[in-house]
Order: structure tokens, then C-alpha cells, then sequence
């Protein structure tokens, strides 16, 4: 029992984690085996479920199984570990093996997300508020759009996915768009 190897809780080497220098980074308290668990907040909303008449669109789109990853439940102790371990300087988790990371190999088998193809870069020069009339079929106010970004609450507050039944295709194309959005 003498013997047994002690894990070191930090990292090996510390030099380029800056943000460690001034204290206040959370992974002092796991590194000194303080338990903290974090409140997760979870927005619920539209996501908390998929309506039926958009999961034909969802699965063309390839976002079906994107989309029930909206109704797992958080393991706020995982998140706790994790938001721990994560280090904005080196972009990875710090864990007692070593670095790690998550690729985008990761994200597309765990959501189901197709990669395949181009990818999309570069400046796009557009009328936004066209482009979401011409994509969803409502034009925006100039406060819902911020960038090149369309704001959730906006989002929600046109579109009822709890009413879609009777809804023309048009109209539940336009659904699918906002949900997968």
C-alpha cells in the first residue's frame, strides 16, 4: 500500500495556463478536492419536445437526432467535472491521464449530424432580414437580428410549435427551419 502511485489533480505542466496565475480560474477548487456542483439552467421552451408534423423535414435535414438531444437530462455533477477540467487557454479538458478534446468527429457521432461535404467559410454580404423572410417566411425586426445572428426569443415568440396541427406544408417547412434554428 506504500507504494501506490498519488494522481496529481492539476496539470503536468501549467506554464501556458495563464488564467491559473491570478486564482480564480474554478479548477483551483478540484484541484484542492473542493466539491463544487454547478446550477445548470436549461432552457425550456420549443425544445423540450418535437412535434410531429416537422419530423419528416427534421429527418431530410439530418437534424432529427440532433434535436432529441433537447430532451436529455443534464448530470450537473458530469458538467460540474467537466467545466472544471476545461481550459479556454489550450482549448482542452485537463484530466488526471492528460489533455483532451472534443473533435467534430465527436459532436457528429454523438448528435447524428452528417459532416460530409465542404465547409462552409468565409464573409457572407446579405440582406438578413430577406434572408430569414425567404427561409422562414417572416420578416424580422432590425432588434432580433444581431451580426449575422437571429435571437432565440424572437424565434420562439413567431413560431408555435405546440399549434401546428392543420398547417399548410409551406407553413410547417418554415417550422422546421425555426426549430432546427
Amino acid at each position: 500500500m506504500a507504494d501506490q502511485e498519488v494522481v496529481k489533480l492539476g496539470p503536468r505542466n501549467d506554464s501556458v495556463l495563464y488564467l491559473q496565475k491570478d486564482g480564480k480560474h474554478v479548477s483551483i477548487g478540484a484541484w484542492n478536492q473542493i466539491n463544487r456542483i454547478l446550477k445548470v439552467r436549461k432552457y425550456r421552451d420549443f425544445r423540450d419536445f418535437i412535434p410531429a408534423e416537422i419530423v419528416g423535414h427534421l429527418r431530410q435535414a439530418g437534424f432529427y437526432e440532433a434535436a432529441l438531444a433537447g430532451s436529455l437530462k443534464l448530470d450537473k455533477v458530469l458538467i460540474s467535472a467537466m467545466v472544471e477540467r476545461w481550459r479556454p487557454e489550450t482549448h482542452t479538458f485537463h484530466m488526471p491521464f492528460g489533455e483532451c478534446t472534443i473533435t467534430l468527429q465527436d459532436v457528429a457521432v454523438h448528435l447524428g449530424l452528417p459532416i460530409d461535404g465542404n465547409p462552409v467559410t468565409g464573409v457572407t454580404w446579405c440582406d438578413w432580414s430577406e434572408l430569414v423572410e425567404d427561409l422562414l417566411g417572416v420578416v424580422p425586426p432590425a432588434s432580433a437580428i444581431k451580426g449575422g445572428g437571429l435571437k432565440l426569443v424572437w424565434l420562439a415568440e413567431q413560431f408555435n410549435f405546440h399549434n401546428l396541427a392543420g398547417a399548410d406544408p409551406i407553413q410547417t417547412m418554415y417550422a422546421a427551419r425555426a426549430y432546427i434554428l
